[in-house]
């Protein structure tokens, strides 16, 4: 238990035993995602039919 502690303390940056925490380092954060190109519906679309 003590050693998934201190493994987690130190992955986190936290204080491990009385020791002065890591200093925080740069976090790069992902492109943004773009959504897709819209594809039209072709030139033979007629619409959706519904029953009136």
């Amino acid at each position: 238990m003590a050693a998934a502690t201190h493994g987690a303390r130190r992955h986190l940056g936290l204080a491990v035993d009385n020791q002065e925490p890591e200093p925080p380092t740069a976090v790069t954060l992902p492109a943004p995602r773009r959504p897709p190109k819209r594809r039209g519906l072709g030139p033979g679309f007629q619409g959706i039919r519904t029953a009136h």
